[in-house]
């Protein structure tokens, strides 16, 4: 299984790659969403030149829902990204995928539409348009992922299994008019400690808005020590640790910690008692493995 990771700074390439990063995922301004930093477009040429030096895969996220007068810039985006060497794309938008058949760059795609990708004929009709592999949604359980594994190519299958997870996206900028609503005039855009909680849960979910709407996260860090075995045995392609929130030094303790499970080691157990040493007052859970959505606790 590949690890994948998100580095927050272009000197962080090397160091992650050292702790056993297989690709690295990088966010741009303006085709990028939740990305847990944000580089200049100019800027992944000399990306994508320290990640081979590196021996390790450089993705990019253009995952943004765009609008009709966007197109042609996206255009432009792809055919840069194909001229420069990237080596995987991530999209939610099935404009991309049609733009990307007509610059013949299909092969670079990876379907990540977040909570649609939820069964394995949905993975195949994705993976038979030619595309480099899926990522499937985070609100499955173990028992339904490895379904979809055995149904389908899951070598060409991702899953986000560590970090903090997308709860909630809207394109209104649901901070700044609740302000406004207060009459108040706390500027909250940009702003990316803050935390919201449910009247009727005493968890502290992370919230900010941008030029794209309003995201709120878990409360909780998913992690994915005890399920790696399983994850690995039936053959799913890759697993990503979201740095979001996180310090590039703690990316990399993490991706530390998997890539030792990986090698086998360390096991599960010793897995999880170097993360909680070094996270005492995390909350972290198994996430939806072994809830199915909708249930209660």
């Amino acid at each position: 299984m590949k690890l994948l990771t998100t580095a927050m700074t272009i000197d962080d390439i090397a160091i992650l790659a050292d702790a056993g990063a297989d690709g690295l995922l990088f966010g741009t301004a303006f085709f990028s969403l939740r990305a847990a930093a944000v580089f200049e477009e100019a800027q992944l040429a000399e990306i994508v030149k320290r990640c081979h030096e590196c021996k390790v895969e450089m993705r990019v996220l253009v995952n943004r829902m765009f609008d009709e007068h966007e197109l042609s810039r996206i255009k432009e985006h792809l055919s840069y990204l194909k001229e420069i060497g990237t080596d995987a794309i991530y999209f939610s938008d099935e404009a991309v995928l049609a733009l990307a058949t007509e610059l013949e760059m299909t092969h670079l795609l990876i379907y990540q539409s977040d909570t649609l990708l939820t069964n394995h004929m949905d993975v195949n009709y994705y993976l038979a348009e030619g595309i480099q592999g899926v990522v499937l949604a985070k609100e499955i359980t173990l028992n339904e992922i490895t379904a979809i594994a055995q149904a389908s190519d899951a070598s060409k299958t991702e899953l986000i299994g560590h970090g903090y997870l997308t709860m909630m996206h809207s394109r209104r900028k649901l901070l700044s008019n609740y302000m406004e609503h207060l009459n108040r005039d706390d500027k909250l855009f940009g702003c990316d400690h803050l935390t919201i909680e449910e009247a009727t849960r005493h968890e502290a979910m992370p919230i900010y808005e941008d030029a794209y709407g309003t995201h709120v996260f878990s409360a909780f860090v998913q992690k994915s020590f005890t399920e790696f075995k399983q994850l690995t045995e039936v053959n799913i392609g890759a697993m990503r640790i979201d740095g979001i929130f996180h310090t590039g030094a703690d990316i990399a303790f993490i991706l530390s910690i998997y890539d030792r499970l990986r090698k086998q080691e360390i096991d599960s157990e010793e897995a999880e008692e170097l993360y909680r040493s070094h996270f005492p007052k995390q909350l972290s859970t198994s996430g939806f493995y072994y809830q199915a959505t909708g249930t209660s606790k």
